[in-house]
């Protein structure tokens, strides 16, 4: 969960770029439908598709990241892009007709120089990757492989390859669509999230199921491994977060974290953010929202109200720099990828107002502990002063009255002089030796001499 000291560090974001998505010559409306940091930062890729008839035609944008992005590269595809995802400098891009295009940003290289290879299982849903280890989910299996750097080629090539297969009956009338892949870090399990079929949890090392956890909802948008591993949020497309705990084969639902807020029910991209305590969601509204972990909205970016869909999120971290990212896919207007950056002076501000915050409750407690002490050692003290006693005693012992030759302090201690001997208070109501004809009692006699030493007057 978000603590106070964990949502004062967010930083707040402004509006830093918003890159419009070229429309076809004769009007043709191009939709955002992937977006990709490079983990380097040095890179932003966006990916977008418009239809000249029942044709696809896509564009790939590889921009550079400075104080301005600037366009670096731009490469067209016969197909509908559905997935970026970066391999150090090589962007890889899967379609909806199955192939798998490599780019190396680093060069300038012609487009035939691009590698490119169908995975023959239909339509490229979902990109995992950590380190060289590559996931592709297709509704015929999970394909996983690895790639290998080929630096006299300026190249990758894929090997050590395996298919995970949904465990369970699968035919062409009964498609399995995974919709999110995620690794582990220690790359020990791959979290697959099937559109209607729940999770499951694979082994990448052999490619067979482990467990299973079934759907909470209907259906999955999208899905989100923390960056602890322990977390599973999905979108469930009827107005909430399904939160999965992640514990091998005691894997389950957890909770859900409704968003209630009018216009909003519906979240479908997701990411974790701020590491782990935070989310970065989509909608079908026309708006992103980052959420802390409870699900309360954070911050709440809109890019235009004619814009109904923001279906691609991204996010990186450079140095202490926040970068975040969405695009939009509306049929019918123009569409942008709006990119967002970190304000760090204000993040310090809501430091600095938190701690003097806390340093104020903290006087304020200690002044009224302290002061209840005080009122309640006055109050015993003037209890004990009202209990009755024998006229002897309060006369024979007063603040600076001579007894018997002898004095009293301003404690009630009694010295007799003539005897050649002291009489001592008692403590806590136990006799002391010295007592003689009830003349003297130690504990009232100590409390007299200090509600006198007070000031109190009685």
């Amino acid at each position: 969960m978000s603590t106070s000291a964990e949502l004062d560090r967010w930083p707040t974001y402004s509006r830093f770029e918003i890159l419009p998505v070229s429309s076809g010559a004769e009007g043709q409306v191009a939709l955002v439908t992937a977006i990709a940091f490079c983990h380097r930062g040095d890179f932003l890729a966006v990916a977008s598709v418009r239809y000249d008839g029942q044709t696809a035609i896509g564009l790939i944008q590889v921009y550079a990241m400075n104080d301005s992005l600037s366009i670096k590269r731009a490469v067209n595809i016969p197909a509908h892009p559905t997935v970026l995802v970066w391999y150090k400098n090589i962007l890889i891009i899967g379609d909806r007709t199955g192939d798998v295009t490599l780019i190396n940003c680093d060069s300038f290289g012609r487009e035939s120089d691009d590698e490119q290879e169908n995975w023959a299982g239909g339509e490229i849903r979902a990109i995992a990757i950590s380190g060289n280890c590559v996931a592709l989910g297709t509704p015929l299996g999970v394909y996983i492989a690895k790639l290998r750097m080929r630096p006299w080629y300026r190249s990758v090539a894929w090997y050590d390859r395996k298919v995970a297969r949904f465990p369970g009956p699968s035919t062409p009338s009964q498609k399995h669509c995974p919709v999110s892949l995620s690794f582990t870090s220690e790359r020990d399990l791959l979290v697959v999230t099937y559109e209607r079929d729940g999770i499951v949890l694979f082994d990448p090392r052999t490619g067979s199921a482990i467990h299973r956890i079934p759907a909470a909802s209907d259906m999955i948008g999208s899905s989100a491994l923390s960056p602890r591993n322990d977390l599973l949020a999905a979108t469930n497309l009827e107005g909430g977060i399904d939160v999965y705990a992640l514990e091998g084969d005691m894997s389950r639902y957890d909770y859900t974290l409704p968003l209630q807020r009018k216009g909003l029910n519906r979240a479908i991209p997701i990411l974790f953010i701020h590491e782990g305590s935070g989310m970065l969601v989509g909608s079908t509204h026309g708006v992103a929202r980052v959420l802390s972990s409870r699900g309360s909205i954070m911050q709440l970016f809109t890019v235009d109200s004619q814009q109904a869909l923001v279906q691609e999120i991204g996010y990186v971290m450079l140095g202490r720099r926040h970068y975040m990212a969405f695009g939009t896919a509306d049929a019918n207007g123009q569409n942008v990828v709006a990119i967002y950056r970190s304000q760090e002076q204000a993040t310090s501000s809501r430091i600095t107002r938190r701690k003097m915050r806390e340093g104020a409750m903290a006087c304020i407690s200690v002044s009224t502990v302290l002061l209840l002490a005080v009122i309640v050692t006055l109050g015993s003290l003037a209890l004990w002063r009202s209990i009755p006693r024998s006229n002897v005693l309060r006369q024979s012992f007063q603040p600076e009255e001579i007894v018997a030759d002898g004095y009293t302090d301003v404690f009630g201690h009694i010295s007799d002089q003539r005897a050649g001997k002291q009489y001592s208070a008692g403590v806590g109501g136990i006799d002391i030796d010295g007592y003689e004809d009830g003349q003297v009692e130690g504990w009232r006699g100590n409390v007299d001499g200090l509600l006198w030493w007070l000031g109190i007057r009685y």
